[in-house]
């Protein structure tokens, strides 16, 4: 990257740079809340499913201890891959996106480390089984024709079976990986949404400090020119969409929902790198972007249905700011379905006004009865209140493209919560 000396004190700011880190959300009791109802749910699917599998004959109930061993076992390596891989290798993944991006650097200890553990886990796994089954098969009677079968696989190879033997590694995919998968692919897309935004934000912020040294010091515009310049000097890490398409080959034939889950991914993915660097993008791309999100947010809750998006009108021939609906639409799923996960609802309504060229957004959402209230007030300064960076930063991004030529209004009717979003839209 390259580095200008310049006369004023302002420095310019960079997403990437370790010395402006994107800020930590906080483990406060609303999210341990989220963390808790998703394992809850996703317990209980695992003992009902082990419990049916575990029966020695049809209609024989499960043993109770071998049930709770099995599931046990399997819950804690499961919590172990999710929690470590989560929250150590996800992060340097995409510190990993972000060097290749805007350094044209390959860290090599970050690839190696991203490797090396999934590497690693898939031994875990591989090692917990084997002995696990092995001990199920010699301290319980009668066993169960499930623990005889799998143990049958994994015996054949060892400690270390997947290495060599097809059949193993697609157990160790099938009953270990593609549980971990699912928390693990929407850890990923919160990390990606959180890195886009912040990155727009950080750059809209460069481009207003240029613009106040361009009407300082008139003698550094060319050198400032030339650094905004170096933000798009990229590459395309091609070859960690090759990673995707490795992991999409392993769960081809062993999880089809976690197949669709990847395929989204990788659009969101190549989205947000790709896509967004532009101050306004193809609104087109802007609600396939948005589509991919909502179908990946259907796929945590017990009724899809509950989630309603309408698109009215032509978006081929308009331009919007990249990334901006998503955080209204993000902020509806926090508050429609996280704060009340068997009532909640979101609705979505979008319309291409080609008449007056503007973009019409409502956004509405359940909200549980212990939710905060607005009073009903349609006050867009209280808008940060019922956010966090995301929201204000939004907020300050309609501001700055927009001024007044924009409409937000957020009120709250009783047990619901609404965002009407009017921008005007750029024609290509």
């Amino acid at each position: 990257m390259l580095h200008f000396k310049l006369k004023t004190t302002t420095k310019l700011l960079f997403a990437d740079d370790p010395d402006h880190p994107q800020p930590k959300r906080a483990w406060n009791w609303e999210r341990r809340l989220y963390h808790a109802l998703f394992w809850g749910y996703n317990i209980s699917t695992s003992l009902i499913a082990l419990n049916k599998q575990l029966e020695p004959a049809p209609g024989v109930p499960t043993s109770t201890d071998l049930l709770v061993y099995i599931a046990g076992i399997h819950i804690i390596t499961t919590w172990i891959a999710f929690y470590v891989i989560g929250y150590q290798v996800v992060p340097s993944f995409m510190r990993l996106l972000l060097t290749v991006r805007g350094k044209n650097e390959i860290l090599l200890p970050n690839l190696l480390f991203v490797a090396g553990s999934w590497f690693i886990m898939l031994c875990l796994f591989n090692i917990s089984d084997y002995y696990s089954f092995g001990y199920a098969i010699r301290h319980f009677t009668p066993v169960p024709g499930y623990i005889t079968r799998v143990y049958t696989i994994l015996e054949k190879g060892g400690p270390l079976g997947f290495l060599s033997d097809w059949f193993t590694y697609t157990f160790i995919s099938g009953y270990n990986v593609s549980y971990v998968l699912l928390p693990l692919l929407l850890r990923i897309i919160r990390e990606a949404i959180s890195w886009g935004v912040f990155s727009i934000s950080v750059t809209e912020k460069n481009k207003q400090l240029i613009t106040d040294q361009l009407k300082v010091v008139e003698e550094n515009k060319h050198l400032l020119e030339d650094q905004i310049k170096t933000l798009k000097d990229q590459i395309n890490p091609h070859f960690l969409f090759n990673v995707f398409n490795a992991i999409y080959a392993q769960i081809h034939t062993t999880n089809a929902g976690a197949r669709t889950l990847l395929g989204n991914l990788s659009k969101l993915m190549r989205y947000t790198l790709y896509e967004t660097d532009d101050l306004f993008v193809s609104l087109a791309l802007e609600l396939d972007f948005i589509r991919n999100y909502i179908d990946i947010e259907k796929s945590r809750v017990f009724s899809p249905e509950r989630i309603e998006i309408t698109i009215i009108g032509d978006p081929k021939p308009y331009q919007v700011p990249p990334l901006l609906l998503v955080t209204f639409i993000e902020n509806a799923f926090k508050h429609g379905l996280g704060n009340s996960y068997l009532e909640g609802w979101v609705r979505i309504r979008i319309v291409i006004n080609t008449t007056k060229d503007c973009l019409e957004t409502e956004i509405k959402n359940y909200v549980s009865p212990d939710e905060p209230s607005l009073n009903g007030t349609p006050i867009i300064d209280q808008l940060p209140k019922i956010g966090g960076l995301g929201l204000k930063n939004a907020t300050k991004r309609l501001d700055y493209l927009f001024h007044d030529r924009y409409t937000l209004r957020v009120i709250q009717p009783e047990n619901e919560y609404h965002v009407n979003l009017s921008i005007p839209l750029n024609r290509v």
